[in-house]
């Protein structure tokens, strides 16, 4: 039995939805992955962009590739040039600073208007939207407007803070729920 690298715990049902969608070919651009903390939303988000950046299923799960898969050992190290991750970063004192910065979400725009470095997708996993002001939420509403072609993106809620209307229009919605016990 193949191992993941990324296991996944719980959620089999909205992995099974999301793969649906890839599989009809009717992807949309944009995905809350939305849910309580703690309950691997990220890990889901990695898991899913990369399987479509390419990575290899193993075959007890349709999602998870093993660590000695290529495009699995890019996503792992933060190496693969089609993926971009954002979330807080440091300040200058080494503390997590209070927001995702509107230049993060500038730079991941920027990011969406280039060609795919390996000729698949463009990926960026926003982790989260309750960690943005209003600057950067309305940065991000760009980008879901006017949504490059094979560019995907997944936008993290853990559920604390409401998503404005007009970003949650123009996405469709994995919702994770808290897990089992035997899941945990």
């Amino acid at each position: 039995m193949s191992t993941s690298a990324l296991p996944l715990y719980g959620h089999r049902s909205v992995q099974a939805e999301f793969l649906s969608a890839v599989e009809s070919q009717r992807l949309h651009h944009a995905w809350i992955i939305e849910g309580p903390s703690g309950i691997g939303k990220a890990r889901f988000a990695t898991r899913l962009a990369s399987i479509l950046l390419g990575a290899v299923a193993t075959p007890d799960d349709p999602a998870g590739a093993t660590e000695d898969d290529p495009v699995m050992q890019k996503v792992l190290s933060a190496g693969h040039p089609d993926l971009k991750h954002v979330e807080r970063q440091l300040n200058d004192k080494g503390n997590l600073k209070q927001d995702i910065a509107v230049e993060q979400i500038r730079e991941l725009n920027a990011f969406f208007s280039l060609k795919p470095a390996m000729g698949g997708w463009r990926i960026g996993i926003l982790d989260s939207l309750d960690e943005m002001n209003v600057s950067g939420l309305n940065a991000v509403l760009k980008t879901l407007e006017e949504p490059p072609a094979k560019a995907l993106i997944f936008l993290i809620s853990h559920m604390t803070t409401p998503i404005l209307p007009t970003i949650r229009s123009r996405c469709q919605t994995l919702r994770l729920k808290a897990l089992s016990e035997d899941d945990t």
